[in-house]
């Protein structure tokens, strides 16, 4: 559990806020100050939250992913509401399609998966936690949803 002072510290940090912003720069042509703001405190909540110290990974490279996963789903958001247009985004992935829409031809499984690891945030452990499995059966069911990926599905 986070708290108050642990992310009010994080939130003060020059990195985090230099990392933050980055992020946010790719998606300022696409997403208001408002929406910004807030895929930075759920990104920030998010690293803070999953990140852990032992894992290997630094905290900056956690935080860039989780704001940049955070702004992806502001994005979808967004376009239920019908006031988005992919032509307006400068984000560049895959065929400039959202990460949600690529991963709608999965079977279920795999694309909660997929949410979960890249969207959520969660180790392998964490999810083979979920799913009653080892980290390594979700290590090859990751693999192969890239594959299918690659394979356009």
């Amino acid at each position: 559990m986070i708290t108050n002072k642990e992310y009010e510290e994080a939130l003060q940090n020059q990195d985090n806020i230099n990392i933050m912003n980055s992020v946010c720069s790719r998606f300022s042509q696409s997403l208001d100050y408002d929406d910004l703001y807030r895929c930075k405190l759920m990104g920030l909540w998010r690293a803070l939250r999953f990140w852990k110290h032992d894992g290997g990974r630094k905290f900056t490279n956690f935080l860039y992913r989780s704001t940049y996963w955070s702004c992806l789903k502001a994005l979808k958001q967004k376009s239920k509401h019908g006031n988005f247009s992919i032509s307006t985004c400068n984000i560049t992935t895959y065929d400039q399609t959202p990460f949600f829409e690529i991963l709608d031809g999965l079977p279920h499984d795999l694309k909660d998966i997929m949410h979960k690891k890249y969207v959520d945030n969660m180790t392998l452990e964490e999810i083979g936690e979920v799913y009653g499995c080892s980290y390594e059966t979700i290590r090859k069911k990751i693999g192969k949803a890239v594959e299918k990926l690659k394979k356009g599905v």
